[in-house]
């Protein structure tokens, strides 16, 4: 929390994020959820964001791709179909 906090008092460009929601309790995992979607509705900041929690995920992904033992297995633009998209590849 204290990383992605510098780098936005810092104005970083690029954030490369990984699992950032893990372990954080549920009403800070939405409060994280929506101040990286604002970030990423703004088009002076990209992120890269490695994430599980695919509810998460998908409250502020513009694209997503999914690695299965390191291939690309799926991947396109985000849209409310895109939990359903991901949850089947986690599922198998």
């Amino acid at each position: 929390m204290l990383l992605l906090a510098r780098s936005l008092a810092n104005g970083a460009r690029l954030l490369l994020i990984d699992e950032i929601s893990e372990g954080l309790q549920p009403s800070m995992v939405d409060h994280v959820a929506s101040v990286l979607a604002d970030l990423s509705a703004r088009k002076d900041t990209t992120m890269l964001l490695v994430e599980q929690n695919i509810r998460f995920a998908t409250q502020i992904a513009v694209r997503y791709a999914v690695l299965e033992r390191g291939a690309i297995v799926a991947r396109g633009d985000a849209s409310p179909a895109t939990s359903e998209i991901v949850a089947r590849h986690l599922s198998v």
